[in-house]
């Protein structure tokens, strides 16, 4: 039976298929099933818009039948009645424990995939367009590929792309995903244990799109490479935990807050570079970097954390503050006694006596100074590093 639906606000957003309707269209649903040449079953609803049929269009609403080993190919349209309707999303569940989906492409114009529409797909390897789209990004659900064990490839070169809560945690078989260096959203525990994925090189920084990244979005990506968070707004708590593969944090200009363990456990980072408007540290935010040898805080830092470089251990030894000395914190920096803390000249009386910094060397990192190095009666070294000079190999005594 076909329902009328009669729209009164100004727009509204049909969000499982991606489409806008205008005040006071008058939309019809309908149901189409067809079959595709390997003998899948795929029923569709579509959207028949009585007042601009031009805006018509449909959505997967569910596969009926599958084979065994289901190639799935999405039509960019499907026809009834002779109208044409875009496929321009796939709706909630659609796919739902289908253990005989192999592979999946997506039409043209699809541009919603629903929360759990291919959740639990056991079989699943590849996700991606069957060909070029214009369209200028995705939105994937909440758990939409979650616990796909075999899903190894997702090809979708779209920008502003945005990924939900959970929606491909624990796919551990996922290697490569076309187009997440240019999402803008990526959800909480979005890519959780994703231990084979990789994005970027180890060695030389990736500059990505993202602009919140939620709650342990990435935590346990060990294979994830070294990123340049230059869009970056919101970082949530423990969202690269245990990014062992990570040799660098980059953090862009625009992020003000970076939520408690966000880092943490990143044990082959080797520099710190928080950008230049970061506002909050939260506690343990780079807990276990244990490769880390120098760490760059902006002059916009209000607020540090307890602890944000505990049990980085003593190769942590120079740190420098870009900004006055009038930030609160908790508890202390997690150092090792006796770090190189290097501050602006203008305000280096204020982090001598700064209460945070008691235990450890305070110098203006704006004068270059040479080692003043002292040797004990018994000939051991004493002290090699007098202000911001470090004791370099070929340096003689």
């Amino acid at each position: 039976m076909r329902t009328r639906i009669l729209f009164t606000l100004v727009t509204l957003f049909a969000l499982t298929a991606g489409r806008l309707h205008a005040q006071d269209d008058v939309v019809t649903t309908s149901t189409l099933t067809l079959n595709d040449a390997q003998g899948n079953s795929i029923q569709y609803t579509l959207y028949t818009n009585e007042t601009n049929p031009a805006a018509s269009y449909a959505e997967v609403r569910s596969a009926v039948t599958l084979v065994t080993d289901a190639r799935v190919e999405l039509p960019a349209t499907v026809t009834k009645d002779d109208t044409d309707y875009p496929v321009t999303g796939i709706a909630p569940s659609a796919f739902y424990n289908k253990d005989n989906l192999r592979s999946l492409l997506l039409g043209k114009h699809v541009r919603t995939i629903g929360g759990y529409a291919c959740y639990d797909c056991d079989a699943l390897e590849s996700v991606a367009f069957a060909e070029a789209t214009d369209i200028p990004g995705v939105i994937i659900a909440n758990y939409a590929f979650y616990s796909c064990d075999q899903l190894a490839t997702v090809d979708l070169p779209c920008t502003q792309t945005s990924i939900g809560e959970y929606a491909f945690r624990d796919d551990k078989m996922l290697t490569t995903f076309t187009g997440l260096h240019d999402a803008e959203i990526i959800g909480s525990c979005a890519f959780l244990d994703c231990n084979k994925l990789t994005l970027g090189s180890v060695n030389t920084e990736t500059e990505v799109s993202f602009k919140t990244i939620g709650r342990s979005a990435f935590a346990g990506c060990s294979s994830l490479g070294s990123l340049y968070l230059s869009q970056a707004t919101s970082i949530g708590n423990y969202a690269f935990q245990l990014c062992t593969a990570m040799k660098a944090i980059h953090l862009g200009d625009n992020l003000v807050s970076l939520g408690d363990h966000a880092f943490s456990n990143c044990t082959g980072v080797r520099t710190i570079d928080c950008g230049s408007g970061l506002q909050t540290i939260d506690y343990y935010a780079f807990e276990y970097c244990t490769s880390a040898t120098e760490a760059s805080l902006p002059a916009a830092l209000t607020n540090i954390g307890s602890n944000i470089f505990r049990y980085c251990g003593k190769q942590l030894d120079r740190i420098t503050f870009n900004g006055p000395a009038d930030f609160t914190y908790s508890g202390s920096l997690g150092l090792d006694a006796g770090a190189l803390i290097l501050v602006p000249g203008k305000y280096l009386e204020d982090y001598k006596a700064h209460s945070l910094l008691t235990n450890h060397r305070v110098v203006n990192k704006d004068v270059s100074h040479e080692a003043n190095i002292t040797l004990s009666e018994s000939g051991t070294l004493a002290e090699v590093i007098e202000n911001n000079m470090r004791l370099q190999p070929g340096n003689v005594l």
